[in-house]
């Protein structure tokens, strides 16, 4: 049988254990900051050689449920912060097939006329995978052109 007083205190502590339990759930939503991540970092070579500029590396949830993340290439180098779990690995590497002719109008100087130099095993159809971990971790690619296995 309880007794009075501690009836008494029962009561008394109430108002605080229900604030203390809305304020843990309050921080428990705050709090979320989209899912766990890694940083995985690395270098692309094709070839053997570091690609050109506007090569790209992109990771997607293998099952849909985390965002996707990349980086634009810096000299085959990469950084990026990446959802924890499996994930598809899409690689894609420009090289030049042609010079293009200065425009006859004014506009922006002549580049080169660029085509994808990796197979669809490499981006569209990637059959790259990485399961990535919380922290950090290297990955480097070392990657086979076209025509070249």
């Amino acid at each position: 049988m309880i007794s009075n007083t501690a009836r008494t205190v029962v009561a008394s502590l109430r108002p605080l254990l229900l604030a203390s339990g809305f304020m843990a759930l309050l921080l428990a939503v705050g709090c979320d900051s989209g899912p766990e991540s890694g940083t995985v970092s690395g270098t692309v070579t094709v070839d053997g050689a570091v690609p050109m500029t506007g090569a790209s590396i992109s990771f997607i949830s293998a099952n849909g449920n985390a965002p996707s993340s990349g980086a634009t290439l810096d000299k085959g180098k990469y950084s990026v912060k990446v959802p924890v779990g499996a994930m598809k690995v899409a690689i894609y590497a420009p090289r030049p097939v042609a010079k293009q002719k200065a425009p006859a109008t004014d506009g922006p100087s002549a580049g080169e006329i660029v085509d994808e130099s990796l197979g669809e095993e490499y981006n569209a159809k990637t059959t790259l995978t990485l399961d990535v971990k919380a922290g950090s971790q290297v990955k480097d690619w070392d990657l086979k052109s076209i025509g070249k296995k």
